[in-house]
């Protein structure tokens, strides 16, 4: 009786291994699809990070740009305000100039 036991756990054993190994195969199938899902959408995100990073560095280049235009118009102003200080110099030096002589 022990043996007939042990040949029907043997036979057994046999029959359900290709079946457990099937089982493990889906297992493995559905786990290397959703890995596949996850690598597609982490590649996908890692798309949109590319884009916005183009698109903030754009952003940076244009801020660069106004600010040195910005630099460039203040020095202008500068400029101008020296000149009118010394046009306004100049003018309160000849209007002295005519009250000495009047």
């Amino acid at each position: 009786m022990t043996e007939t036991k042990l040949e029907a756990d043997a036979i057994n054993g046999i029959l359900n291994g290709p079946k457990r190994n099937i089982k493990k195969l889906k297992q493995a199938v559905s786990k290397i699809a959703s890995a596949t899902r996850l690598a597609q959408k982490s590649g996908s995100a890692l798309s949109e990070i590319v884009q916005l990073f183009a698109v903030a560095t754009d952003q940076v280049n244009a801020i660069a740009a106004a600010s040195d235009a910005q630099s460039a118009a203040s020095d202008e102003i500068n400029l101008s305000i020296e000149e009118v200080n010394q046009i306004s110099a100049a003018n309160s030096d000849a209007m002295r100039q005519s009250a000495l002589a009047i």
